[in-house]
């Protein structure tokens, strides 16, 4: 628009100059018109650059607080679990009295009604009881 305007009134001293002087404003003209669009080019690229660097910023720091908070959810989901899982564990020991070797536990979860492979354990409804009511 600017470089429009600054043609046309060049173009009208033109029409009352003689032949050097047109040729002068012409290339006056034609330079400014030049300088005027590039500058405008430049300040609208360096407006676009800094507004998608902006934005580009802005999201990645979004995306990593929305990351640092799913890993920390999950941090905490995993320890529940562990937490839940210790419970269970100590619940199926102390209640069950099932003192047994590590490579025998199966055997204890089983249950052994009768306490003639492992004395003690108790019948294998009463734990899936007892996990359901945990759990």
């Amino acid at each position: 628009m600017i470089a429009w305007m600054v043609w046309n009134v060049v173009s009208q001293q033109v029409m009352n100059a003689d032949y050097c002087e047109a040729l002068l404003l012409i290339v006056v003209a034609v330079v400014i018109v030049i300088v005027v669009v590039v500058v405008s080019a430049t300040v609208v690229v360096v407006i676009v650059i800094v507004v998608v660097v902006f934005v580009a910023v802005y999201c990645i720091i979004i995306i990593n607080i929305i990351i640092v908070i799913i890993i920390i959810i999950i941090i905490i989901i995993i320890i529940i679990i562990i937490i839940i899982i210790i419970i269970i564990i100590i619940i199926i020991f102390l209640h069950f009295r099932c003192f047994v070797p590590w490579f025998m536990f199966p055997l204890c979860l089983l249950g052994d009604p009768g306490g003639s492979v492992l004395p003690g354990a108790k019948s294998s409804r009463v734990l899936i009881g007892v996990v359901m009511v945990v759990s």
